[in-house]
């Protein structure tokens, strides 16, 4: 072979090698550039899917928050997420961090949601608690009839109602103070022998006062009948639950409540959690919810009876029965937790010796806080309610972004 045809062969074997790497170089970048758009795309999707996934779990759980960075496995790749109360513009929302990662790609994005607020506040309704039966504040309580936010942990000014507000007695005494509004203006918790722009005792309610949990929420005028608020809780609808044993109820609690127990029974939660509303109820009116040792509610409690409070309920209470229960070691069970007040609370109790050991009046001792609010009232009435949405979350109404940062 001659010096041209060696230099045309290695020539052509230069170009072909020229060409072919330049051609496995083009593939190789088409195909980089090919899984980033994927990556970038699969990634969009996780922290998208992510952040409705989270909108919708908010629209059953409102009260939800998480500063601790939860994790979440989807799409073959990862999202952690957090979840704060914020406000912007003068109004509260919820803040949603999304940080998500699959193959070479990350993304975080920024979220503002607002969580509507719809149902109605019941005409019986009167205060922070409502009742017919005396009322006696103990310990540490602090009943506010201030209008709070949903949390509970925010004031809105001049809307709420009195802290305490019954047909019969009210009794102030150790550490205990009531807040509350009162013609448009707010009154800051306060002490024996308390203000009475706070509370109202010896009212009257026109119409008669309720007497069972649907004629709480307006009865059979305003959609519930006898039984509707114990099928809604028998249905198991929005995680509602009915039980005659409190022991098996799941927390925390959602939708609506029902416990129905033995006459003269008492349940006594080391935590009461959740939100909705929860009835604790019997046809004597003779069911308690009682010692009640932590945790947060949020919603609307209809009770036959409530007394020491040692955790917090956002939203209000109704109490039902006109006739405080008896309970042989009441006296006893009222010395927890009173610590140097005991003398104080002691001196306090109305009734003298006919009520000692004998009745428990509503409330009693307590450490805890029940702060009224219209908005978790709202919340709660809207799991029921047949004139609004009745749910936020999973298949229904979603709710509205403000802002999405990405």
């Amino acid at each position: 072979m001659g010096r041209a045809s060696l230099i045309m062969f290695f020539g052509a074997l230069l170009v072909f090698g020229i060409a072919n790497v330049t051609k496995i170089n083009t593939v190789s970048q088409a195909t980089d550039v090919a899984v980033e758009y994927y990556s970038e795309i699969q990634n969009r999707n996780i922290s998208n899917s992510t952040a409705e996934y989270l909108i919708s779990y908010l629209g059953d759980n409102p009260t939800y928050v998480t500063s601790h960075a939860n994790s979440l496995s989807i799409f073959y790749g990862n999202a952690t997420y957090t979840i704060a109360d914020t406000s912007f513009s003068g109004s509260d929302y919820k803040k949603l961090k999304i940080y998500s990662d699959f193959h070479l790609d990350t993304k975080s994005s920024e979220i503002l949601v607002q969580v509507p607020v719809q149902g109605f506040i019941p005409t019986t309704v009167q205060a922070s608690v409502s009742s017919r039966s005396p009322i006696s504040t103990l310990g540490n309580l602090t009943v506010d009839g201030r209008d709070h936010d949903i949390t509970g942990t925010s004031i809105i000014s001049n809307s709420g109602t009195f802290g305490v507000w019954t047909t019969s007695t009210l009794s102030i005494g150790g550490s205990s103070q009531i807040g509350g509004t009162k013609s448009g203006l707010d009154y800051v918790p306060s002490g024996k022998p308390g203000n009475p722009n706070t509370y109202s005792e010896g009212a009257s309610y026109s119409g008669g006062y309720p007497d069972n949990p649907d004629s709480a929420l307006g009865g059979k005028a305003n959609g519930f009948p006898p039984g509707a608020l114990k099928s809604k809780a028998q249905s198991g609808a929005n995680g509602s639950q009915y039980t005659t044993n409190p022991a098996s109820l799941t927390m925390p609690l959602r939708g609506v409540t029902y416990v129905e127990l033995a006459s003269n029974s008492k349940w006594e939660p080391n935590s009461l959690t959740g939100s909705g509303i929860l009835i604790v109820h019997n046809t004597s009116f003779s069911a308690s919810l009682a010692k009640i040792n932590g945790g947060k509610f949020t919603g609307l409690v209809i009770v036959d009876h409530i007394d020491k409070v040692h955790g917090d309920i956002v939203g209000g209470i109704i109490v039902l029965s006109d006739t405080p229960p008896k309970d042989e070691d009441d006296d006893e069970d009222d010395d927890k937790g009173k610590g140097k007040d005991k003398e104080k609370d002691d001196d306090d109790k109305d009734g003298g010796e006919e009520s000692k050991g004998k009745y428990r009046e509503v409330l009693g001792n307590g450490n805890g806080k029940i702060l009224y609010s219209n908005a978790a009232i709202k919340f709660a009435t809207s799991t029921v309610s047949s004139t609004t949405t009745q749910n936020y979350g999973w298949a229904k109404k979603r709710l509205t972004a403000i802002r999405w940062y990405e």
